[in-house]
């Protein structure tokens, strides 16, 4: 009898602890402007059913440099910035831009006494750019405000997306060592930078331009394994690594077999090319999936995070290049593809 009982109580602990790890557990939701992070000291952010992120209307006023009133009578948030004004009532789906309505797919709530709005409808609105990291849970915000990276490039590309300037680096794991855009010029000159975005270029719109009803499986292959080396191994988006050759075989079978269709460009720059040991090539993937009979399985195995059927995305990438020893088994460049790092989701 004891036994039980003490078996009973056991089970009953591990439920309560399995709760609590449910409800403290929430993934936290990071926030960066301009490559800063905010900090939250009570209120967090986080995840509505609509799958927006929400963050303190206090927020908006700090980090955006815009003033906020609260209207109790009529359940209603003024956001002021320049000659900029947004209005927005708690659960209404319109929020108001300069007398200019547009409905959202989510809605300004009151969470603990405190009024929480959906920041990419906000901080657009206020003229910020707003991107999403999933692997690290970030709402990246850019507002071009602050110039302060602008020493670290040899020469900005006016025509590039400016926020492709503003991401974090990706230091070094063991001593953060990182080579700014222009140590790499002046020590390998441009048209080696050139040669390096090439491939990254190269490789992202022949890997992710298919069109299964032209498509010939082997000579694909043949052309991917130019950009890796004999020996690599490969991880999907599934979690499952393959030797290298194994991964693009499995990739070119399964677009005859889901049917896939889909046309990416890599729109890159030399100036967006640093280092942390690899070059990293920076870019921006515009791609659209236009035909696929398993959207479920090609959002696992993909790199590009969620995406839909017949619509515009936009990814914005480092493409690591490593620059590794010859090997025999067949040609290939000098910098290999070795790895596809997702900084943010911007449509």
């Amino acid at each position: 009898m004891k036994r039980i009982v003490f078996a009973i109580i056991v089970a009953l602990m591990v439920s309560v602890v399995s709760i609590t790890w449910t409800i403290n557990g929430a993934t936290a939701i990071n926030v960066t402007v301009d490559g800063k992070a905010v900090n939250f000291p009570d209120a967090k952010p986080f995840i509505d059913g609509s799958g927006r992120t929400l963050l303190p209307v206090r927020f908006v006023t700090e980090a955006l440099g815009a003033k906020v009133e609260w209207k109790a009578n009529v359940q209603e948030v003024y956001i002021t910035k320049d000659t900029i004004n947004i209005s927005l009532r708690i659960n209404d789906r319109d929020i108001v831009i300069n007398n200019e309505i547009k409905t959202m797919d989510t809605k300004a709530i009151i969470k603990e006494d405190r009024t929480f709005v959906p920041i990419r409808y906000v901080a657009e609105g206020l003229g910020a750019k707003v991107g999403w990291n999933d692997s690290t849970k970030t709402v990246i915000i850019t507002t071009g405000n602050d110039k302060s990276y602008v020493q670290d490039f040899y020469k900005i590309n006016p025509d590039m997306p400016e926020e492709l300037y503003t991401y974090e680096y990706k230091k070094r794991s063991f001593d953060d060592w990182f080579a700014t855009n222009q140590w790499l010029v002046d020590r390998y000159g441009v048209s080696q930078l050139t040669g390096w975005m090439n491939v990254a270029k190269d490789y992202m719109e022949t890997c992710y331009t298919v069109d299964y009803r032209t498509f010939d499986q082997k000579e694909y292959v043949e052309k991917l394994k130019w950009f890796f080396m004999p020996g690599q191994h490969w991880y999907g988006g599934d979690g499952v690594g393959r030797p290298i050759e194994e991964h693009l075989e499995y990739w070119a079978k399964m677009v005859k077999e889901k049917q896939i269709v889909m046309k990416t460009k890599y729109i890159t720059d030399p100036s967006l090319i640093v280092s942390n040991g690899d070059a990293l090539v920076r870019g921006r993937a515009i791609y659209t999936v236009e035909s696929c009979n398993d959207m479920k399985w090609l959002n696992r195995f993909f790199p590009f995070g969620q995406s839909e059927l017949g619509k515009e995305h936009i990814r914005d990438f480092d493409i690591q290049l490593a620059n590794l020893e010859q090997k025999s088994g067949w040609e290939h460049s000098l910098f290999v593809v070795y790895n596809e790092n997702l900084l943010s989701v911007i449509k």
